[in-house]
């Protein structure tokens, strides 16, 4: 089964087979897609395909990760067309190569960047019921804590900044910050309608 971004049109087929589209930046945007990747760049599991195709078995002790979890991450990849995998060893595709390599003109995160090399927290929640407790402090520096503990000196993360929940105000308290805002537009779609 294939997920993430699929040609609906013979032009758009052709734009994403000529690689200038950052498909993995686009892939991150899943709930789901953007774990997968978060969890494989920290891991250094692009990194450790660098060179050539490896069993998983090889990418789980370069990164040092659990062997049969390791290989659930890289067949998640595999699906997501990142990887390709042949005669159970798996290898880089172009676009990861160009997007998701460090040290590639083209990677998404560059050195000089002011974000390089943070860690990102993608989901933080807590019900309703259980706010005012002091529980989505605690999971915040909880995520904090591990960050730091996998090498990472900074922490990322989007909030909506008109939420209503406090959320903002949540993470002022543990000492963070605003570095860049933006603005989303959105459209309702009908049937009829363009």
């Amino acid at each position: 089964m294939r997920y993430g971004l699929v040609a609906e049109n013979p032009l758009e087929w052709a734009v994403l087979a000529s690689g200038i589209v950052p498909t993995p930046l686009i892939d991150a945007w899943a709930a789901a897609f953007s774990r997968a990747l978060v969890a494989a760049t920290d891991l250094g599991v692009f990194e450790s395909l660098k060179d050539g195709p490896q069993p998983a078995a090889a990418v789980a002790q370069a990164c040092g990760s659990d062997p049969r979890a390791t290989e659930k991450l890289l067949n998640l990849l595999v699906s997501l067309r990142h990887l390709r995998e042949r005669d159970d060893a798996y290898s880089l595709t172009k676009a990861t190569r160009r997007w998701l390599l460090k040290d590639e003109l083209c990677a998404l995160e560059q050195p000089d960047d002011p974000l390089a090399g943070s860690g990102y927290i993608a989901s933080l929640g807590v019900l309703r019921s259980y706010r005012g407790r002091g529980l989505g402090l605690a999971l915040l520096r909880h995520g904090i804590a591990t960050l730091f503990a996998r090498g990472r000196r900074r922490v990322t993360l989007h909030v909506d900044s008109e939420s209503l929940t406090g959320a903002t105000r949540l993470y002022e308290r543990a000492g963070m910050s605003v570095v860049r805002t933006s603005v989303a537009f959105e459209r309702e779609l009908r049937p009829g309608r363009r």
